[in-house]
């Protein structure tokens, strides 16, 4: 009997700030996520040996607790495995899920004036907010501050990307030409 009511009030207690971080929209925050599992995890415990209890005091099967345990830990693993997936993603930089740096370079050298994209980098700095940083090196003549305006649409548009650090290069050999000189040799005196 107290057993059962120590669980029931273990299960009523965790299961508060489940709900309240279910409401307050924890999947979209990663840390949020892991308070979260780590409450539910508290809950299913409980929940899980309140059932094995009765299980055990109704027919006699001991088995029922460590089925029970392992079931839980079965469970925590799986949804661990989401969290610690997303955590290392960002720990490492990597590009966001579903960005493609590649189609991004692509995107960004599709804007008018632009003839080259190197050096870009796309991570998240926290799940939910990425970065990108790119040199940009467009044609002479062509305005600067026009194409950053176009590049950062284009990242906008295509995966709301606001963090962004661009640098602007003109290519100036492209609006050169320059004129070899051949030199005579000189005599030796």
């Amino acid at each position: 009997g107290g057993v059962a009511v120590i669980g029931l009030v273990a299960i009523v207690l965790n299961l508060i700030p489940v709900l309240l971080l279910l409401r307050a929209g924890a999947r979209r925050n990663m840390n949020a996520q892991a308070t979260l599992l780590h409450f539910a995890s508290d809950v299913l415990s409980s929940f899980a040996a309140l059932v094995a209890g009765l299980v055990i005091a109704v027919t006699g099967w001991e088995r029922a607790d460590p089925i029970a345990s392992l079931l839980v830990v079965a469970l925590i693993v799986a949804a661990s495995a989401r969290v610690l997936r997303d955590a290392t993603r960002v720990l490492l930089e990597q590009a966001p899920p579903g960005v493609d740096p590649d189609a991004l370079g692509r995107a960004i050298a599709g804007v008018p004036g632009v003839c080259d994209v190197h050096d870009l980098h796309v991570w998240q700095i926290s799940d939910g907010f990425p970065a990108l940083s790119a040199h940009v090196v467009v044609d002479p003549g062509v305005d600067p501050h026009a194409t950053l305006h176009a590049v950062q649409g284009v990242l906008q548009a295509h995966c709301a990307i606001d963090h962004t650090t661009i640098q602007i290069d003109v290519d100036h050999a492209r609006g050169l030409r320059i004129q070899p000189r051949l030199s005579q040799p000189q005599e030796a005196p």
